[in-house]
């Protein structure tokens, strides 16, 4: 949240100083007015889109790719998964949210959080706090909170989606990927 102060906004990305001591949050009679947050995105183009064709079966049609405001991974058919995905320091922050602003879902297995290399499959490598849901269809849309309070140093965080039909092919559309101090 921003905060205004005498005409003056300081964006959530911005700083705000105390007796010479930055703060994480602001506080006005005993509420909070001010949290720090680093907006992955939107406002980052700098994701891994990536795709494998042969995640467990003979897969087409996989894709990741950024569209407006939405990063959004089409995992195909049969076998097939798409992932993004972004290194950040976790040095100091909270928490993690991830907002799935649209899931089209047939036998599918997706997976939203922190991983400790770019490189995951169907089998789960690499996995931090991760979580993952799996079925023939479903509906998964939502702000998903991760605490990240007791990790430091580099990490990635993102989204893999794998697709085990030969029916319908999976798309998942991420409209905002934040950290919280």
């Amino acid at each position: 949240m921003s905060y205004r102060q005498n005409d003056v906004l300081v964006p959530e990305s911005g700083r705000i100083f105390h007796n010479d001591v930055q703060l994480s949050r602001y506080f006005f009679n005993d509420v909070l007015v001010w949290n720090k947050v680093n907006q992955l995105w939107p406002g980052n183009s700098e994701w891994n889109l990536l795709v494998n064709q042969n995640d467990g079966g003979a897969g087409w049609g996989a894709n990741s790719y950024i569209d407006g405001n939405f990063l959004v991974i089409t995992a195909g058919y049969n076998g097939s998964s798409g992932r993004i995905n972004k290194w950040f320091d976790a040095t100091g922050w909270n928490r993690a949210r991830i907002v799935l602003s649209w899931t089209t879902l047939s036998y599918f297995q997706l997976r939203w959080g922190i991983w400790s290399s770019s490189w995951t499959n169907i089998y789960g490598d690499n996995e931090v706090r991760v979580t993952k849901k799996d079925g023939a269809s479903g509906n998964h849309t939502g702000a998903y909170d991760i605490n990240i309070s007791d990790l430091s140093g580099g990490y990635y965080i993102g989204a893999y989606l794998y697709a085990g039909s030969t029916v319908g092919a999976c798309q998942v559309g991420i409209g905002n990927i934040t950290l919280y101090k």
